[in-house]
């Protein structure tokens, strides 16, 4: 697997691979290297000399054709491919290990035909493929680590962002001070470190929308150049977490009107009832994790420091945890599990299964 750093060598120095594949689950990132590379590669309004594909319908014997056809009055071409699920195959025979000769393309197969066309890719073609998911056993993959580059654009974690933040206000020429900052970084940041038990990655950071809340924080504040904490608090929209947050401390609180109003707002916003499902169960294990290490008479420092949690974020979730038992969160997880069983099974409308749920949680049942 290639890394970020190798990329960035690549377009300082003007020495491209001719094929490239940029994937994962960080969307920022890959666009912008995405935009750096056709910067250089392409002009998107040199058509003779510039093409780009999207989806899982790609024809793939036009694409071969193209990739092989001389570039019209110009040193190269370039073809942008995206979302196209080539490199994502889980058919019979794409994730084998076995000594088969994976260049080898019959009629109608496409990884086949893809191995192919990767091999064959004329000095004078840039292939760019973009994708959100790879699998690495494919041949389809394995072709593109032997006749190109990948890289893989992971969620960045807290001390990258936290760097990152400040320097885009540095740049712009705007100040701001340590509240403001925390306040903001509370709004739209995740302190989650590292990788859980399946060796993924337990950040939820995106930068797309830690990007987007700043440029609007950034030109709110641009005249003053000074972002407070005042700004932040009018400009930033919540994060899911953060509003789920809220909704969990009613839940404690045992007020059923609040944790409704909550959950409302969050429709009211277009967020899905799954992926509030999601967020109160991330919230419940969160809880049920801290409270069985203060049970066991550890500060609350301690507990984020196994947890690798914010040591703020811990001492929040601290006070909540005196308002439930161990076995009242286990109740509680064990309730999101089965609403999760009841949506997908069709058992339950989405939207009424988790405003069940939240009553549920409220009355401790």
């Amino acid at each position: 697997m290639g890394d970020f750093t190798t990329l960035s060598n690549d377009i300082k120095r003007r020495e491209f691979k001719n094929v490239y594949l940029l994937y994962g689950e960080e969307d920022y990132l890959k666009n912008q290297k995405k935009k750096e590379l056709l910067s250089y590669l392409a002009d998107p309004e040199d058509t003779m000399n510039y093409a780009s594909y999207e989806g899982s319908g790609i024809d793939l014997s036009e694409l071969s054709s193209l990739a092989q056809t001389m570039p019209f009055f110009a040193e190269h071409r370039t073809i942008l491919v995206e979302n196209s699920g080539l490199f994502n195959s889980n058919k019979k025979g794409d994730d084998e290990e076995g000594d088969e000769d994976d260049t080898a393309a019959s009629s109608g197969d496409r990884a086949g035909s893809l191995v192919s066309l990767l091999e064959n890719v004329p000095d004078t073609t840039y292939l760019i493929f973009v994708e959100q998911k790879v699998n690495r056993v494919t041949k389809t993959y394995k072709a593109i680590k032997k006749y190109g580059d990948d890289v893989e654009f992971l969620r960045q974690e807290a001390p990258a962002l936290k760097s990152w933040i400040r320097n885009t206000i540095h740049k712009e020429g705007l100040t701001i001070d340590g509240p403001a900052f925390q306040l903001f970084w509370q709004k739209v940041g995740d302190d989650r470190t590292g990788v859980d038990k399946n060796k993924k990655q337990k950040t939820g950071n995106d930068m797309m929308f830690i990007a987007s809340e700043l440029e609007k924080l950034i030109s709110y504040c641009y005249d003053t150049k000074t972002i407070t904490t005042e700004a932040v608090e009018q400009i930033v929209t919540k994060r899911i977490e953060e509003q789920s947050f809220v909704m969990t401390a009613a839940i404690a609180r045992k007020d059923r009107k609040e944790a409704l109003d909550c959950y409302y707002e969050l429709l009211a916003l277009r967020t899905e009832p799954m992926v509030v499902l999601g967020s109160v169960r991330w919230q419940m294990e969160t809880l049920l994790q801290l409270k069985d290490l203060l049970d066991r008479g550890l500060s609350s420092a301690e507990a984020a420091s196994k947890l690798s949690m914010n040591p703020y974020a811990a001492d929040n979730n601290a006070k909540l945890c005196r308002y439930f038992t161990l076995k009242e969160l286990e109740n509680m997880l064990t309730a999101c599990v089965d609403t999760e069983s009841d949506i997908k099974t069709g058992r339950m409308d989405p939207r009424m299964a988790v405003e069940v749920l939240i009553i549920k949680c409220v009355a401790r049942t």
